[in-house]
């Protein structure tokens, strides 16, 4: 077996057909590639569980930043109330990734609502981080018209 959270490679004596049974890694302790519990019962992270789920990240959840946030932690608060088989574990990481590779793009709203749009008067006046589209990577120009991420990076709109 092959951890999830260390990619050690460990041997296991348990029937993996059984829906019940977790593997403890032997060298990270990591339970079904979820980190195991510490001396005060609590998990070690919730950010560490939701690497041990999802290999590129959280999954992506639409929305406003805040109840992005409030609904990834319900999911995970959900499933640290559970024990997961490592049969429920590869079917949940399967699930993600396929989540993450078929998300579609923000939508018009979601564009106009986060971002800043401007018009570029003088490029010499402009930091170093606002004077390349970070799309095509082409300088911008005076006179177009960008947007701009609360990050500075900086797209022709």
């Amino acid at each position: 077996i092959r951890c999830y959270r260390c990619h050690e490679l460990f041997h296991s004596r348990a029937d993996l057909s059984r829906m019940t049974h977790h593997c403890r890694c032997p060298h990270c302790s990591a339970i079904n590639g979820v980190p195991a519990r510490t001396e005060g019962g609590r998990e070690i992270g919730i950010a560490a569980i939701a690497a041990a789920l999802t290999p590129h990240g959280p999954p992506v959840l639409h929305g406003p930043p805040a109840l992005e946030t409030e609904q990834r932690d319900q999911l995970l608060r959900r499933l640290q109330s559970r024990e997961i088989s490592p049969l429920e574990l590869l079917i949940l990481r399967e699930f993600v990734e396929h989540l993450q590779q078929n998300r579609n793009g923000a939508n018009l709203r979601e564009v106009e609502q986060y971002t800043a749009e401007w018009h570029v008067d003088d490029v010499s006046k402009l930091p170093e981080e606002l004077r390349s589209c970070c799309v095509c990577l082409e300088d911008v120009c005076q006179g177009q018209r960008v947007r701009t991420l609360p990050c500075l990076h900086t797209f022709h709109a």
